[in-house]
């Protein structure tokens, strides 16, 4: 698991993705943290999504009146779109994924969800949900899909295209080589 650690019972140093797992596997009662010391913004030390998917009964119904915002001066600069609506964090940096492909394809994809066709199956490498590469991607995709009355608030329709989009990758193995030896390589 990811590193975070707990002081005294009042101070959690970092909250990471495995926050909460570690919580029910060491049996911490993380309900009396009164000070939460995120050392930098890699999800490894801080994820604040994890934060909001665990509000209650991790932290108690009330948790979330406890936090105290702290409100860096450099937050004007910062583009009001990507801060969480309730002030709790403020991204630092913003990173772009983008589609890279042989110029010369035919048809090539322009969108992510491009890649549950057909034709890109087996064509492109996947490290799963396992890093902040694959999640983003999975996010930019079913998050164009939201219903509030489906499974996690996403649509049947989002759900198939996000299993499309993992069934045609190539899931990258444990120690398997990330250079790919491809018959046929240059179709993509």
């Amino acid at each position: 698991m990811r590193t975070s650690a707990q002081i005294d019972r009042d101070l959690l140093i970092d909250f990471s993705l495995d926050s909460y797992g570690q919580t029910l596997f060491r049996g911490l009662d993380l309900t009396r943290i009164d000070h939460l010391l995120i050392t930098h913004s890699h999800e490894d030390h801080y994820c604040p999504t994890e934060l909001l998917c665990v509000k209650p009964p991790m932290f108690g119904e009330d948790a979330w009146q406890g936090l105290e915002r702290f409100v860096f001066d450099w937050v004007e600069g910062v583009d009001a779109a990507l801060v969480d609506e309730d002030g709790f964090y403020y991204p630092i940096s913003t990173t772009s994924l983008l589609l890279i492909y042989n110029r010369e394809l035919a048809n090539p994809p322009r969108d992510w969800t491009d890649w549950v066709n057909p034709e890109y199956e087996g064509l492109y490498q996947l490290h799963g949900l396992g890093g902040g590469t694959g999640k983003t991607g999975f996010a930019s995709i079913v998050s164009r899909y939201q219903d509030p009355n489906g499974d996690l608030g996403i649509s049947e329709e989002g759900w198939k295209i996000a299993d499309d989009y993992f069934g045609n990758s190539h899931l990258i193995a444990q120690g398997e080589s990330l250079l790919r030896q491809e018959k046929d390589y240059d179709r993509i």
